[in-house]
């Protein structure tokens, strides 16, 4: 752990690992935090293992020291993480969860990133992914960036690829054919649209013409 003062700002930072853990001390302006700010006893319960986020969407991230004076003893963990565990197209499978373990060979934390991402399956990935790799959701930003803690008393499986996942070519086989089943039905969803306007059209001709006088017939 490496230590060192920041005359700027009154703190101390703390080098561990690829982390930086700056503990804020004797300042009241809490709107200067950082926004992932945490208090000593979550970071303490992240070491320890001891809590696990079953649900990531209710993780609450902003949580103030229980103290006497709030304001101090809080740190801000900022994850510089530059290595990370990309998550295509192709899902979660068996490679994604092999390249957390073997990142957590020398890391104590891995940062995936989720592209492409639609609105919100960045929390299914993230529960999926707790399940299968065992690890503690840290915390979920930008909507497709997901951190994961190992554990405290973490220990490489020699099985790193669950055997209930896809492989890699499954996985691709998967995309293709939903993104097959979601073309196709939007172009059912379009026909469909077309189909109800024409008949809306048809009820209108049909209207019209039966509102329209007939021709008086003169009988000679």
């Amino acid at each position: 752990m490496k230590a060192y003062d920041d005359e700027n700002i009154g703190c101390r930072k703390f080098k561990i690992d690829d982390r930086v853990v700056t503990v804020i001390e004797e300042t009241k302006d809490t709107s200067k935090l950082d926004p992932t700010f945490i208090s000593i006893g979550l970071f303490q319960k992240f070491e320890q293992a001891s809590v696990s986020f079953h649900n990531p969407c209710g993780l609450e991230l902003h949580t103030r020291s229980h103290h006497r004076r709030p304001w101090t003893q809080c740190i801000s963990l900022h994850l510089s993480i530059t290595d990370y565990v990309p998550v295509g197209r192709r899902g979660v499978f068996g490679g994604v969860v092999l390249n957390m373990h073997l990142h957590w060979k020398k890391h104590e934390t891995v940062k995936v990133i989720c592209k492409p991402c639609k609105p919100g399956q960045v929390h299914v990935y993230a529960e999926e992914l707790a399940r299968l790799s065992k690890g503690i959701v840290i915390d979920i930003k930008a909507n497709d960036v997901i951190l994961f803690y190992r554990g405290k008393n973490y220990v490489q499986p020699k099985v790193m690829s669950p055997l209930d996942t896809l492989s890699k070519d499954k996985a691709l086989e998967k995309y293709k054919y939903e993104q097959s089943l979601e073309h196709t039905s939007q172009f059912i969803e379009k026909l469909e649209e077309e189909l109800e306007e024409y008949q809306k059209h048809l009820a209108r001709y049909k209207k019209a013409k039966e509102d329209t006088p007939k021709d008086s017939v003169i009988n000679t």
